[in-house]
């Protein structure tokens, strides 16, 4: 606890701690062979993750800060590097991974945890095989520091309107969005009563080099049902692309292979990120990120984030 809440100030807490260990383990390594010993560290281990898992969720109750979690998760790794230096898998417990996981989670400042939800949503979109909500088509290509889109068509789109269509558009925002708040999010034009629409539309974006070297950068596609007064635009689906999978070349862009986006749209609130952000009731980004999700998902889902 102290070395959470003091770790990068004049404290030594971890030195205490580290003294401790290390003269209660050379005790048990002085008496215990090799295989016992091993076996008797796993149990340390073991029990370190638990005790780690409940001051985790302890501390969320009380509403600590991200620093806390943070700090927390540079002493578990300063431990770790003491005493798994036999080769061994540093996190064989599997409370250990979900403890190590969730500190690195909830250490992250609320940008960093937005963004680690839509990579969850993206790494989500890999996993289906069977698109429920429909198909976006695409091309995209980096060409120096300039990322060119072509928003091809969209395929099986689910009806929001009473007469079982849909007047879809498609805007495209790149993510996370504080690395590209002066970027543009090109939008198409609106296609009126159309399962099928082609939208044929092709946009030319300029980055920096920076943007264009975004750790983990993706574009995120949102297709939307325009409503006549443009009041109430429902969401109809959203589909990621990361950074990762659009090539460098200077090839026509026609040239390419069209890419096929499986469409999601949010239907749970069980992930992680989302219990982390949830977590964060006086971050107004948080609670805006929220108010936006909940803008996309069911009304029955919409009870458990008020």
């Amino acid at each position: 606890m102290e070395g959470a809440e003091l770790l990068h100030q004049d404290c030594s807490s971890m030195e205490r701690v580290m003294r401790y260990l290390e003269a209660n383990l050379d005790t048990l390594y002085q008496h215990l062979n090799n295989d016992n010993f091993s076996r008797t560290l796993d149990i340390v281990w073991e029990q370190l993750g638990e005790v780690l898992y409940e001051l985790i969720q302890a501390n969320l109750e009380k509403r600590r800060p991200p620093s806390f979690f943070s700090n927390l998760h540079e002493c578990l790794k300063i431990m770790v590097r003491s005493f798994r230096q036999d080769n061994k898998d540093i996190y064989s417990s599997e409370t250990l991974k979900r403890v190590e996981y969730l500190l690195k989670l909830h250490g992250m400042e609320t940008r960093e945890l937005i963004h680690q939800y839509h990579l969850e949503r993206w790494q989500e979109q890999q996993a289906i095989t069977e698109p429920k909500m429909g198909i976006l088509t695409v091309r995209a290509q980096f060409y120096e520091d300039n990322l060119k889109l072509e928003i091809l068509n969209a395929r099986n789109l689910v009806a929001t309107d009473s007469n079982g269509l849909c007047d879809s558009y498609v805007r495209v925002a790149f993510l996370p969005e504080d690395a590209f708040a002066n970027v543009l999010k090109p939008k198409t034009q609106t296609h009126s009563k159309n399962l099928f629409p082609l939208y044929d539309e092709m946009f030319q974006i300029p980055l920096t080099s920076e943007q264009r070297r975004t750790p983990d950068g993706l574009i995120q596609f949102i297709i939307k049902d325009k409503d006549m007064f443009s009041m109430n635009n429902a969401f109809v689906g959203e589909a990621y692309l990361s950074f990762s999978d659009v090539p460098e070349t200077p090839a026509p862009i026609s040239s390419l292979p069209q890419q096929h986006l499986f469409l999601m749209r949010p239907s749970s609130i069980d992930g992680d990120a989302i219990k982390a952000l949830e977590s964060r009731q006086g971050d107004k980004q948080a609670r805006e990120f929220l108010k936006k999700l909940r803008q996309k998902m069911p009304s029955k889902q919409f009870f458990s984030l008020s």
